[in-house]
């Protein structure tokens, strides 16, 4: 989905000026993989057996210790394994986490997405937090994100949520990388969001995925393929743009940001 926006733009850039004109103001970085020895082996561990998006450390809120989902440290032959207590991150954890700062902690304004195969049948649009159900930070400035995107595409597919309001899970990354940025001096906002892409859309068209392995997690037939790279693009598209105009929604009075914070919490939190 990432390489397939990406071959996209790149097209752009050669006939489109606007498009042309947005890279002298804004950079655009894409990491298409972190974990290339669990995609050759097919399975969502990296090769030592530890879930990369359990490793970092992060303690999560009123998780039951019995909660294989949320992250665990029982062993690397179950699935969702954090890793051993005290032990440095995964190399391919601390690889993506060096990229972000890198690449992100510098600018003024910073949004990622990281895109993800998962369950469900609806694609949800996360962000922070992952391991607790307390609103993060700049709840403020992701619901006017929202709102300029549910007018902005009235009809879009997206459930844009807490990630806690379906699960909490142990070291999440994105939990990490954002408590890391909101330690820095100045005023600079980053805000990453996770695209969790509803699988069950496609096994619901065709039973018979459940018994592949990648057929779980992605669509086999061509055509639903061709359709699941061509349907996030208006939402890469959107953010990009967003950045580049921060005064509609990312450059609020104190006011506007009460108003909008009381309006997050009575939608994503009233329970």
């Amino acid at each position: 989905v990432s390489l397939a926006y990406l071959r996209t733009f790149i097209q752009l850039l050669q006939w489109d000026k606007n498009t042309q004109d947005i890279l002298n103001r804004s950079r655009f970085v894409l990491l298409p993989i972190i974990n290339p020895v669990g995609m050759f082996l097919k399975r969502r561990s990296n090769g030592s057996g530890v879930d990369l998006m359990r490793n970092a450390p992060v303690i999560a809120d009123k998780l039951h210790p019995l909660s294989l989902y949320g992250g665990h440290r029982i062993s690397s032959r179950l699935p969702w394994y954090q890793g051993s207590l005290n032990a440095p991150m995964e190399t391919e954890a601390q690889v993506l986490c060096e990229f972000v700062k890198e690449e992100l902690f510098s600018s003024q304004l910073a949004i990622s997405v990281d895109v993800h195969s998962g369950y469900g049948a609806r694609d949800r649009f996360w962000f922070p937090y992952a391991k607790t159900r307390n609103p993060f930070k700049h709840i403020s400035e992701v619901f006017a994100l929202k709102n300029i995107f549910d007018k902005t595409y009235p009809n879009h597919i997206y459930r844009i949520e807490p990630q806690s309001k379906q699960y909490i899970t142990h070291g999440d990354l994105w939990d990490f990388l954002y408590d890391e940025h909101i330690k820095l001096e100045g005023n600079r906002l980053f805000l990453p969001f996770c695209l969790e892409m509803g699988s069950w859309i496609w096994i619901k068209k065709n039973f018979r995925q459940v018994f592949s392995v990648l057929g779980v997690f992605n669509p086999v037939a061509h055509h639903r393929l061709q359709r699941t790279l061509r349907r996030h693009i208006h939402l890469f598209d959107f953010l990009h743009r967003a950045v580049q105009s921060p005064q509609s929604w990312a450059i609020l009075s104190t006011q506007d940001k009460m108003l909008l914070k009381k309006s997050a919490l009575d939608f994503w939190y009233d329970d």
